[in-house]
């Protein structure tokens, strides 16, 4: 979010306002001395100084003007600079318009004063014959009017100072406006953070669930292979079991056929024992019975032997 952009820098109102309140209260205290003066010169040289003391007055009336509109020239100059700036606050906006009016309107009565004062300097200045011989009504008409302007001038002041004090308050308020509106963009800042967070983490997730998914599929691939090497071997096992119980049954036909013949051979052996038992006995019999005719035959053949050496002696 873009920081608006700031406006112009302008002169401080309450600075502005300081000087129009000082300005007004010099313009006012030399103008009250300058008439207490005026007021002495003409009690006291009335007769002789008739011409200058009008001159003399014409010039201050005219410098007090020039004085006044200076005034209320760097019056305008301020109600122009208090005009709000774009965007700002309608509340804030309504109010100052509404002191601005206000304003106005003490100056357009100042400006009437003045164009009054100015007007009756102009009378004064026509008729200045006919108000010497009325100098004291006159004097005391001016007095009058110098305190009328004294007061309007004390009423500028007073309106002068209520719109500093309007001013410090409205701009106070802008302060303050200004406060919430960067805490308001502050906000929006974090909001706008928690949102990139967020669309960041969301998208992490996806690719979380994407990958989550493409392992998924893989395992699911797996499990459906292994499931069928599952089916396989079970498979597998089966035929193998089958060719087991049929490798058992023929073992046990073997192992009861291997006994049976090792029964038989058994037998046979005993059998073939008591055979080679008998045949022993009978060659040992006959081995016994041959050694002892062998024996026999020595003696009869050591008897022919030992007659036949006697014979032939």
């Amino acid at each position: 979010m873009k920081t608006p952009a700031q406006p112009n820098a302008k002169p401080n109102p309450d600075s502005l306002s300081q000087q129009a309140a000082s300005a007004l209260q010099q313009s006012m205290q030399g103008f009250a001395a300058e008439l207490a003066q005026q007021q002495q010169h003409w009690l006291s040289q009335m007769q002789q100084q008739v011409e200058a003391r009008w001159q003399q007055r014409l010039i201050a009336h005219e410098q007090a003007y020039q004085k006044l509109y200076k005034d209320w020239q760097q019056s305008r100059q301020q109600l122009d600079f208090s005009v709000p700036a774009p965007g700002a606050d309608p509340r804030i906006q309504a109010g100052l318009e509404k002191h601005n009016q206000q304003l106005l309107q003490k100056l357009q009565q100042t400006e009437a004063e003045l164009a009054a004062v100015q007007q009756q300097l102009v009378q004064l200045g026509e008729s200045r014959t006919a108000q010497q011989n009325q100098s004291e009504n006159q004097q005391t008409q001016l007095a009058e009017q110098a305190e009328q302007l004294q007061l309007a001038l004390q009423r500028q002041l007073a309106a002068e100072q209520a719109l500093q004090q309007t001013q410090h308050a409205l701009q106070q308020a802008e302060q303050d406006r200004q406060q919430q509106l960067a805490a308001l963009q502050q906000q929006v800042q974090d909001q706008q953070q928690k949102a990139q967070f967020k669309h960041q983490l969301n998208q992490q997730l996806q690719q979380e669930n994407q990958q989550l998914t493409q392992t998924q599929q893989a395992l699911q691939q797996q499990l459906a292979t292994l499931q069928q090497t599952e089916t396989a071997l079970r498979e597998q096992s089966e035929r193998n079991e089958l060719l087991l119980q049929q490798a058992r049954l023929r073992l046990d036909i073997a192992l009861e056929k291997q006994q049976q013949e090792s029964d038989q051979a058994r037998e046979t052996i005993r059998v073939l024992r008591m055979e080679l038992s008998q045949l022993t006995e009978q060659y040992q019999q006959q081995i016994s019975d041959l050694e002892q005719r062998v024996t026999e035959f020595k003696l009869k053949f050591e008897y022919a032997q030992r007659a036949q050496f006697t014979g032939n002696l």
